[in-house]
């Protein structure tokens, strides 16, 4: 399921292009109008997956009367249990505990972020004045100024897509 926004895009006059090699490299995109051989091409394609998933299944659990579960609905817990399609239930504490227990190591993994750069430790803290600067030289005074007013707002300018024009009076983000 996917939204199609082709008779929209086509009402306000916007033409989305996209270049592909071969012919059914994009079948169904929310870009283009869908023809009969789209869909056909895509339900084909889907079978193919579909048919190829059941009889993974069919060869890990071949005592499995794969047709009848075969329905596109989800078991989870012990309805999965009664059906044969896991073997047991545990916790991820269980397993651990159990790998501990046949010698295995456990290991943690934590993310830090990285120590800022030496050159940004030469800033108050809490400065902008790095990107700041990078900024006005990168898109001009008026963007820079948009994304210091973004940061002291809370807002991660990271996570924006800008559209500057630096002879407008505005910039717009998205």
């Amino acid at each position: 399921q996917q939204p199609n926004v082709y008779e929209r895009l086509n009402r306000e006059g916007v033409e989305f292009l996209t270049v592909t090699a071969g012919k059914f490299k994009r079948t169904l995109t929310p870009f283009k109008k869908p023809t009969d051989e789209d869909f056909k091409k895509s339900e084909e394609d889907l079978e193919a997956i579909w048919t190829l998933f059941k009889d993974f299944v069919q060869q890990q659990r071949p005592h499995l009367d794969v047709p009848s579960i075969a329905t596109g609905e989800t078991w989870f817990g012990m309805d999965a249990l009664e059906r044969n399609l896991v073997d047991e239930l545990k916790t991820a504490d269980d397993v651990l505990l159990e790998k501990r227990d046949q010698g295995k190591e456990i290991y943690t993994v934590k993310y830090t972020e990285p120590d800022a750069s030496p050159l940004a430790t030469l800033l108050p803290a809490g400065s902008d004045a790095l990107r700041q600067a990078a900024a006005k030289v990168l898109f001009g005074d008026k963007a820079a100024n948009a994304l210091l007013e973004m940061s002291t707002q809370g807002q991660n300018p990271a996570s924006r897509t800008f559209m500057i024009d630096n002879k407008a009076d505005e910039t717009f983000f998205m």
